[in-house]
């Protein structure tokens, strides 16, 4: 008898999906990421306030919409300061300014950021300093992963899970005004009661749009509910977040054994 076999090849996309149960799930999930792990995804590439933006829940007193690491909550998020932090680390990094690194502060491993001492007069690094509660200026911050600090140098960080950075991301979803209207979907709300901007927040993170039909310059689109939803095949922004976080999910996953069965689903790629 002579062996015999085929190779079936399509250049379709496709996502596998690999169940995973109780602890395996809890592990990869819902478990706050280690600070270290923003430390590699930095050295992978990606921009700092990305990564703080989208893993990263409190900086000292600064919240980033905590609330929305979760179900879409009812009253708008406080994030400004947080944003603005983020904003001064990224023209410092942009420029070649900033290093993101690791150090030991006592016995305590943390992360540290050292900013080019060239720049130490910089109104910037000032207002950095101002921002985060630092007592003074400083080309050198450290953070460590604890809720509250006594330590002045020290700037207590607090990271999001996967899934909360993921329920983050969703709020950059667009949901149909007929959704608003029945009450599917939360409304978010000043303190005045008009509706808050989700794109505020989300507008250069991720971007998920909606149409009745299947779009046809999408990055990434879906079909659920008699609508597409989509990622616009031009959104820089989005179309980097989607991999950043698919990034994630592979490095987060590697000490993660997956459970059968595996279901692999053709996905509509532009």
């Amino acid at each position: 008898m002579t062996p015999s076999g085929s190779v079936l090849y399509t250049e379709r996309p496709t996502i596998t999906y690999a169940p995973l149960h109780g602890s395996r799930f809890g592990q990869l999930f819902m478990t706050p990421i280690e600070p270290r792990v923003l430390l590699l995804l930095y050295h992978s590439g990606w921009a700092i306030d990305r990564i703080l933006k989208v893993f990263v829940q409190r900086i000292g007193s600064l919240p980033n919409a905590p609330r929305a690491s979760g179900p879409t909550p009812d009253n708008a998020p406080k994030y400004e300061d947080f944003f603005r932090a983020c904003e001064i680390l990224r023209h410092l990094w942009r420029d070649g300014h900033l290093e993101f690194g690791e150090t030991r502060h006592g016995e305590v491993p943390v992360l540290v950021i050292h900013i080019d001492p060239s720049r130490a007069e910089d109104p910037m690094v000032a207002e950095l300093a101002r921002v985060l509660g630092l007592p003074q200026p400083t080309t050198t911050v450290l953070f460590g992963a604890t809720l509250r600090s006594n330590d002045p140098a020290l700037v207590p960080i607090v990271t999001r899970s996967l899934l909360a950075a993921m329920y983050y991301a969703s709020q950059g979803v667009d949901p149909p005004e007929l959704d608003l209207r029945r009450g599917k979907v939360t409304r978010t709300q000043e303190a005045d009661g008009a509706d808050f901007d989700w794109t505020r927040v989300t507008g250069k993170i991720l971007r998920v749009h909606h149409t009745s039909r299947r779009p046809s310059d999408a990055f990434v689109a879906v079909s659920y509910r008699g609508h597409w939803w989509y990622i616009d095949d031009t959104d820089l922004d989005s179309k980097s977040t989607f991999s950043f976080l698919s990034q994630t999910v592979e490095l987060l996953s590697n000490n993660v054994r997956t459970a059968t069965p595996v279901l692999t689903l053709p996905i509509s790629a532009g």
